[in-house]
């Protein structure tokens, strides 16, 4: 009696570990491939595949679902990403990568972090990672961050980012600055974010060196104390950026400001130079 008690226990044990497989690959079954990839680590290559419901979609949606499934041979399963199905999902795609189609990086010897991008339309989608262990191939935890990206550099034991902003209509008026009618317009700052195992951090020198207002600064320090970089905090403090052109003078001025604004007046800190 005890073996047999002991038999059922081990056979619900095995059903309920092989539940998950069979669910799984049932949902795949009543699903539509949108996209997948072959990931290859240390040990095994695995696919990852993201389903959708419905057959037919729209151009803009292709490549988008709400099913990301890992495949390891015969064994299916859900990767943690929208476990609670609400949204949709998509490779973040780029070269040089662990994986046929996604960004795959190497944070260390042991975490591999697949780049994928949240749906978030109509601003750019926010940039969603999944970590994996490179050894054994299995799906680690997910990090669902809230930054807005499309542009992805590899970086040693992690990548680089550059973050934008959720912002579609932009404040255009007039101000007068040294006694001339200018037209600003409020831009987006678009810092640069590293993420290594250590997480996501502000690049304040890349962000120098990549932004395309790099012209309006004697150097680097000149950049830090217009933007209000601070070391302690690793914020920028001025974030909020306005431009104004004076086409007769042929002359644009620039302003980094620590709240928005909805009207200028042009006593502000701008700083000016020739076209």
């Amino acid at each position: 009696m005890i073996r047999l008690i002991l038999l059922l226990s081990f056979l619900g044990l095995s059903s309920v570990y092989a539940a998950p497989t069979v669910e799984a690959r049932n949902l795949s079954e009543k699903t539509f491939t949108r996209d997948n990839a072959f990931c290859h680590f240390k040990n095994k290559t695995i696919e990852i595949q993201i389903r959708g419901d419905g057959r037919s979609i729209e151009r803009k949606e292709a490549g988008y679902g709400q099913y990301i499934f890992h495949i390891d041979q015969e064994d299916y399963s859900l990767l943690p990403i929208n476990s609670e199905r609400l949204g949709r999902y998509k490779f973040f795609q780029g070269k040089k990568s662990l994986c046929s189609k996604p960004m795959a990086v190497k944070l260390d010897l042991n975490t591999v972090a697949v780049l994928f991008q949240k749906e978030n339309d109509p601003f750019k989608d926010k940039l969603i990672i999944q970590l994996y262990d490179f050894n054994s191939a299995t799906a680690k935890e997910v990090i669902e961050s809230q930054y807005l990206t499309s542009e992805v550099e590899l970086l040693a034991n992690g990548f680089i980012f550059k973050s934008v902003a959720e912002k579609i209509d932009r404040e255009v008026g007039k101000v007068t600055i040294a006694g001339h009618e200018y037209i600003y317009q409020d831009q987006d700052m678009n810092p640069w974010l590293s993420y290594t195992l250590k997480g996501f951090e502000i690049m304040p020198s890349l962000t120098y060196h990549k932004s395309q207002w790099k012209s309006f600064f004697k150097d680097e320090s000149d950049f830090f104390m217009f933007t209000g970089w601070n070391n302690t905090s690793k914020q920028f403090n001025n974030p909020y950026v306005y431009t104004a052109i004076n086409h007769q003078l042929k002359k644009e001025c620039l302003l980094f400001y620590p709240t928005p604004q909805r009207k200028l007046d042009g006593t502000e800190f701008w700083r000016c130079k020739d076209k």
